[in-house]
């Protein structure tokens, strides 16, 4: 069998790819279709508690109804609510930087003096909290197991490949390099491992 290329490996690992999330996908169809969403949602929340902004947050919904409440008053009487406008905006400047420093440990003084939207150092910072507790969820059940097992072979698809098209010296490197490092291989590296290697190929 002749050497894959380069460019055919990518293009084995893009197929097998789709494969992978197909593979999930049909699962999470016959199983529970809303189940990543579900995890998604909880991991989200769970994320925002454990960075400890929960109430900061709720008290950003809090101003932003009562902003909306003055926006309604202020058609009758704009005199006399521009300071409590005034007085609102400074106090969400204040949530948000203290947002910031308490997701990402900044120093107060060096921010800058008006935000004008949520951060996004903030929203970072809720995100790689919630891939964290997303990880956390779904080992927690079978179904989530199974998903994780699929991403984790989607994620070597590459080293997948090229294990079965490679020779047999690339194949005992790359086991050596495993076992070093103490790290076992998917199963469809194993069946790749199985494979003869192209050069001792008839």
């Amino acid at each position: 069998m002749a050497q894959l290329t380069v460019k055919e490996k990518e293009h084995w690992k893009e197929r097998i790819s789709r494969k992978v999330d197909q593979a999930i996908e049909n699962l999470l169809v016959a199983k529970d279709k809303h189940y990543l969403t579900r995890i998604n949602d909880e991991a989200h929340q769970l994320a925002i508690d454990s960075l400890g902004l929960r109430d900061m947050q709720t008290k950003l919904k809090d101003l932003d109804c009562q902003e909306e409440s003055l926006r309604e008053e202020r058609k009758r009487i704009y005199k006399e609510l521009d300071s409590k406008q005034e007085s609102l905006n400074q106090e969400r400047q204040r949530t948000y930087k203290e947002m910031v420093v308490k997701a990402t440990g900044r120093r107060i003084e060096g921010l800058p003096q008006v935000y004008y939207a949520l951060p996004l150092d903030i929203g970072q910072a809720i995100d790689e909290r919630t891939r964290l507790h997303e990880r956390e969820l779904l080992e927690k059940d079978e179904l989530g197991q199974q998903v994780l097992e699929l991403r984790h072979e989607k994620e070597e698809i590459l080293d997948t490949v090229w294990l079965a098209t490679s020779g047999k010296h690339i194949r005992e490197l790359w086991s050596s390099v495993s076992e070093l490092l103490k790290e076992s291989p998917t199963p469809l590296q194993t069946r790749a491992l199985s494979i003869e290697p192209p050069s001792e190929q008839n």
